[in-house]
């Protein structure tokens, strides 16, 4: 790990848990083969993260542990949602290409208001009037009069260029870029800055979070609206608010104004006619399939205040980025159970339980 990246002794670099397909491996970057898929037969293509702040942390390679989750079960709407119905596991399929870990952005919200719809309307807008394909979910620039007053920032035209990868359909998980996935697998893996607006990476190695930019400009602007006695957001004028990667010192009357962050993502399909296995299962999108109608469920998952703002030294910094693409990492996944069902090609979220030790564990 670099310098100061880590506190040491206690990590003394970063495991690698992507699928083995992954394009980035090549003459610049070096890498062994992933962990998971040297683990000896028949140990499951699957791991658990729990983490519980400072509370603990638990890793499970080769399998998946529900007695980490708070509730242990499949779960609805309020997977992994801080405070109201907190039990269950919440599943969200994973997309294709399967190389890093991608899944599907609904919606941000914020006290129920929607701030991504907005965003991927606009984006819609901009890319029909510069003829590109119907549906499309990523613009080539948008208008400055378009949420944020100040310039476009560009989206790629390609809404997923790709690079080929290195696979062998005969390797058993070698070195470089050798993975071993099968060729439906590893056929295309998406450039990183240009990935479509409503597709996030979970990256557990990213300490903060990272925002598509006009999604970070909507939360900016929003935010400065709603809490206009918080300087240190409100103040976009002045250029050093918290978007602006300033640490600045915050009041508890100025913490207890700001609110939680409502992420949305898209959830595994259930039967129209269903309640679901869980909680708040009643939302989604509904689409006509043969066998009826099918919709998909939310899974949320909920930043408070003390999620995604960091305090050092009595000033405070926002964890989350300005970037590219959405990223999902420490920001979301510091308090919080996470399982990667590879086989399976999902990812389940909830709450941890406390300390990520089961109670029948003990302490």
């Amino acid at each position: 790990a670099s310098p100061g990246f880590y506190p040491a002794p206690a990590a003394a670099g970063i495991l690698g848990l992507s699928f083995g397909n992954n394009t980035l491996c090549g003459p610049e970057h070096t890498c062994w083969p992933p962990l998971l898929d040297s683990l000896p037969p028949p140990a499951p293509d699957a791991f658990t993260l729990c983490a519980d702040g400072d509370r603990g942390a638990a890793l499970v390679l080769g399998g998946v542990d529900h007695s980490l989750a708070l509730g242990g079960r499949e779960g609805g709407r309020e997977a992994g949602r801080e405070g109201g119905k907190k039990g269950g596991i919440g599943y969200v399929p994973m997309l294709p290409p399967f190389a890093h870990y991608w899944i599907r952005v609904k919606d941000l919200r914020i006290r129920g208001e929607s701030l991504f719809l907005p965003v991927l309307a606009a984006a819609a807008a901009a890319a029909a009037a510069a003829g590109l394909e119907e549906g499309r979910r990523c613009a080539p620039s948008l208008p400055s009069s378009i949420l944020v007053p100040r310039p476009p920032m560009p989206c790629a035209l390609a809404s997923r260029a790709a690079i080929p990868t290195v696979t062998s359909s005969s390797s058993s998980g070698g070195g470089g870029g050798d993975g071993g996935g099968s060729a439906e697998e590893a056929t295309l893996h998406p450039a990183l800055d240009d990935v479509p607006l409503d597709t996030a990476m979970v990256d557990s190695g990213n300490s903060a979070t990272c925002f598509p930019e006009p999604v970070f400009d909507a939360l900016r602007f929003r935010l400065a609206e709603l809490v206009k006695d918080v300087p240190a957001v409100a103040d976009v004028a002045g250029g050093q608010t918290l978007f602006d990667g300033y640490g600045r010192r915050l009041s508890v009357q100025e913490l207890a104004l700001l609110p939680s962050l409502d992420l949305v993502l898209e959830g595994e399909e259930v039967e129209g006619g269903e309640e679901g296995a869980g909680p708040g299962a009643e939302e989604g999108t509904e689409k006509g399939t043969e066998e009826g109608r099918k919709r998909r469920k939310e899974v949320v998952l909920t930043l408070t205040p003390a999620d995604y703002l960091h305090n050092e030294g009595g000033f405070y910094f926002l964890k989350i980025i300005r970037y590219g693409h959405w990223a999902i990492g420490q920001t979301f996944l510091r308090r919080r159970y996470l399982e990667v069902d590879r086989a399976n090609k999902r990812m389940g979220f909830a709450m941890p339980v406390e300390g990520c030790v089961p109670p029948s564990r003990g302490k």
